[in-house]
């Protein structure tokens, strides 16, 4: 199972760009995590919870399929992972321009 969802993770960027930038972010090693989508090694709990805290979801999604394919099936939703964070941040202001001057969506953007 952890090798699909990391599959998915990497499937529509770079490889090498995305293991280095989730292995960074669960603070693992790169080699660590590439065993683990490859198959070759299991990771503990513990590991999970660090590569689920770095792709944003909960473990319990993490090992939910229906919520892994939504996650990673959707175009949208897989790019949304791969954003750094001022990329993110420029997406929300962006959002919240919209929902402003269009009223949309306004329980999933407040404007706080």
């Amino acid at each position: 199972m952890a090798q699909n969802v990391l599959y998915h993770f990497h499937i529509n960027a770079s490889l090498a760009e995305s293991c280095r930038k989730l292995a960074t972010l669960a603070s693992i090693s790169q080699s660590y995590l590439r065993d683990i989508e490859l198959g070759k090694k299991n990771p503990t709990v513990e590991v999970l919870s660090y590569i689920c805290e770095a792709l944003e979801i909960s473990l319990r999604d993490f090992f939910d399929e229906e919520s892994t394919a939504r996650l990673f099936g959707d175009p949208l939703l897989s790019s949304l992972y791969q954003l750094t964070e001022e990329q993110k941040n420029a997406l929300i202001a962006f959002i919240k321009t919209l929902n402003t001057q269009f009223c949309i969506i306004p329980e999933y953007f407040p404007l706080s």
